[in-house]
């Protein structure tokens, strides 16, 4: 569990310094979204879930991290609440089969042991894909 937001704190640390200069909170959603559409084959009706619940935890995240800036403990708490957020809103809108595949890819992304050394019956999904 420490690894892992461990983990989420240093990507959206590295990729925040990025974000400032270059890619937006609804433009991280959208590539977020595109590649959950293509590898979990969502519907438009999920798709527009999905780019909702995305854009809606981006938001979250970026105003804990200026709210919370010089408080890393409150940050680490704040962040895990809202990625277990949104992964309950994500297993809501997707069938079990894609809540399924998502999980599988985001757990290995986190470097989770998989049961069994599975990683999902070898599907392969580009490293870029859908955040936490």
């Amino acid at each position: 569990m420490k690894r892992t937001l461990l983990l989420l704190v240093f990507v959206l640390l590295a990729f925040g310094s990025q974000a400032q200069t270059t890619i937006t909170p609804e433009q991280r959603a959208k590539s977020m979204t595109t590649a959950m559409v293509q590898h979990l084959r969502l519907s438009s009706a999920q798709a527009l879930k999905v780019q909702e619940i995305n854009l809606t935890s981006i938001n979250q995240m970026e105003k804990a991290k200026k709210d919370l800036k010089t408080k890393p403990r409150e940050f680490m708490v704040t962040a895990e609440l809202i990625s277990s957020t949104r992964l309950a809103a994500l297993k809501e809108v997707l069938t079990p089969a894609q809540f399924s595949m998502y999980n599988q890819h985001r757990e290995k992304k986190m470097g989770i042991p998989q049961e069994g050394g599975s990683t999902g019956g070898g599907i392969k999904l580009p490293a870029e894909e859908y955040g936490n």
